[in-house]
């Protein structure tokens, strides 16, 4: 085996590896928990931080800290109100001018993102700071018949 060739199959092994683990940790989570890091931030990513984050903000609004859409000095999110959160009234409005993501920007949020996003707001919408800046911490050992 050439020494590119064992680098590739190392580095996809490692891979395979951390993509196991993160299953596994994705299913020890309760169904119905909704992670910020897991669930909404993709959502912020795909559909709102082209225009709310990073080098083209607009209205003075951010999806990448938390500071701009919780209180107490966002106006965005209504921690454990939905129907209260303007966010929600945005992004299932009918009207084109209110609507968020705006039509020439990009498609409508399906219902399952919706439907992620009203459980996370209703949940207390909890920010967690992104993953490359969490320490990592040790998993517990599973339980087995014969040690």
């Amino acid at each position: 085996m050439s020494y590119v060739a064992m680098r590739i199959h190392r580095l996809l092994s490692g891979g395979l590896i951390l993509l196991g683990l993160q299953l596994v940790s994705a299913l020890s989570v309760r169904a119905d928990e909704v992670s910020f890091n897991r669930d909404i931030r993709p959502i912020f990513v795909q559909h709102c931080l082209a225009c709310h984050g990073g080098v083209k903000q607009a209205a003075e609004l951010s999806f990448v800290y938390p500071a701009s859409v919780l209180p107490p000095d966002g106006w965005v999110i209504e921690p454990g109100d939905p129907d209260a959160s303007e966010l929600m009234s945005r992004i299932v409005a009918d009207d084109p001018d209110v609507r968020m993501p705006p039509p020439e920007h990009g498609p409508r949020l399906d219902e399952r993102e919706i439907d992620l996003l009203r459980n996370w707001i209703a949940q207390g919408a909890s920010w967690q700071s992104h993953w490359a800046f969490q320490r990592p911490s040790a998993s517990s050992l599973p339980a087995v018949s014969d040690p």
